[in-house]
């Protein structure tokens, strides 16, 4: 061989490299920019912790200690295993971008001449080939776009995952801490009752009550206790869906408050629209999808063009039979163009179609899920409102009523001049409206979640 193939096709490779590294084709891998919910109900929820990434403040909550639903959001954050989920599923659909916007790999063929042929200045003893294909102007972007629109939807739909989990917890968490409060206005009340039994008693005994009186009464104990053991008994299930949503193990240990602190902040349905329409990470997954598939159009309508090949190659040729004459052993070496030829049609025109009816039915499924979202929204926000009417009535009214109504009919009795049943009806007056107060600040907040859920973040609600 009389000039070296490795530099010949050390500099053919070098240059078709250095052609594709500069090819018009070439589109950026950038993936879009993490964003994180900031706050959630009122609540600041920071973004979820990475192996990769160093730790973020503040620490993860130790739950045992204090289960407040912000600690339970920051913890749901970083450990939950949806979530964790929904991450990679967006780091891997970052991936393909460099995948579907690099050009192909390069060829290198060789071959060797079981039987030589002899040519005038020389044997051919073997043959190698470079050659390097690159697809239609444009191509490679529309692929690099189509891909960034899909991991655009899929950071969009973890988001929505975040915001869905959040409302889970956020609701686990009401179910818990209201059972929590349901048992100590329980034990509350069977200590009001307690007392008045135990006056009911004194009376009985010294003849100025009817037994039956004194019976009904404590029946009526009897029947708080076997009720506080009911809601004792449901305890661990409400703490083990807690858990659940928040990735741990059913039986781990928390220390929940017993009393619930609705915001009343007022939300206007025009806000909340508002934002709907600017942070829905559901409608921005379906905005992302549809412009996925534009770009697939484009993609289908662009492999259908021609792709062309640049290759060179070189015969080794040994030495002819006369070395005096001239070129002998002289390797050739052959430049060549090639072109594909798209010639079935067929397949390119049904790809095109099928990327226009993916468009129109992200589409569809955008208003139809718009449609869906205000409907929700409008029953959350009346929700919420009803339940925030009532907290205002029962707190500042009925409940501070009711409360004088058991003092006095307590006082009446211990005088003689009132009756156990008036102390009965009182008592379950009271705890009735004290139930039905606590459930309505967990209504208040759980619509809260899920007005933040549909609208994508959280309205402007203090903590």
């Amino acid at each position: 061989m009389h000039f070296s193939l490795r530099h010949l096709f050390g500099g053919a490779l070098l240059a078709i490299i250095a052609a594709g590294c500069s090819h018009p084709l070439d589109s950026p891998t950038g993936a879009p920019s993490q964003q994180h919910i900031s706050s959630f109900i009122g609540f600041d929820v920071p973004p979820p912790r990475r192996e990769a990434e160093p730790a973020l403040p503040p620490a993860i909550p130790d739950l045992e200690r204090s289960a407040t639903l912000r600690d339970c959001l920051i913890y749901a954050a970083w450990n939950s295993p949806r979530i964790e989920a929904a991450f990679h599923n967006w780091q891997a659909s970052l991936q393909r971008i460099p995948q579907v916007s690099a050009l192909p790999d390069p060829k290198l063929s060789y071959g060797y001449f079981i039987e030589q042929i002899q040519t005038r200045t020389g044997p051919m003893q073997q043959q190698l080939a470079l050659s390097q294909s690159f697809p239609w102007w444009g191509l490679l972007d529309a692929k690099a776009d189509a891909a960034s629109h899909a991991a655009s939807a899929n950071w969009h739909a973890y988001e929505a995952v975040r915001l869905g989990l959040f409302e889970r917890v956020t609701k686990a968490w009401t179910a818990a801490v209201d059972l929590n409060s349901e048992i100590k206005l329980t034990e509350a009340s069977m200590q009001l009752l307690a007392d008045a039994e135990s006056i009911a008693r004194n009376a009985y005994e010294a003849g100025r009550m009817p037994h039956d009186s004194l019976l009904r009464m404590q029946v009526e104990l009897g029947r708080l206790e076997d009720q506080l053991h009911r809601m004792r008994s449901q305890q661990p299930s409400r703490r083990a869906g807690l858990n659940a949503a928040m990735g741990r193990d059913a039986d781990a240990p928390l220390s929940l408050p017993t009393q619930i602190h609705a915001s009343t902040a007022d939300i206007s349905l025009e806000d909340a629209r508002a934002r709907l329409h600017t942070n829905q990470p559901q409608i921005h997954a379906l905005d992302a999808s549809i412009a996925q598939h534009t770009a697939a159009s484009d993609v289908a309508r662009l492999s259908g063009l021609p792709q062309w090949t640049l290759g060179i190659s070189t015969i080794d040729l040994g030495d002819a039979v006369d070395p005096s004459m001239s070129g002998s052993g002289r390797n050739p070496v052959l430049a060549t163009v090639g072109l594909t030829l798209p010639l079935w049609r067929d397949k390119y025109e049904a790809a095109e179609l099928e990327a226009a009816a993916r468009q129109l039915e992200a589409a569809a499924n955008r208003k139809a899920l718009l449609d869906d979202l205000h409907a929700a929204l409008t029953d959350a926000l009346y929700k919420r409102e009803d339940a925030i009417a009532r907290i205002a009535r029962y707190t500042h009214a009925l409940v501070p009523r009711a409360e004088d109504a058991v003092t006095v009919s307590t006082k009446a009795l211990a005088a003689g001049t009132g009756t156990s049943l008036d102390v009965l009806d009182a008592q379950r007056t009271l705890l009735a409206l004290e139930r039905t107060l606590e459930r309505s600040r967990a209504e208040a907040i759980n619509n809260d979640a899920t007005i933040a859920r549909i609208i994508g973040g959280t309205p402007e609600i203090p903590q």
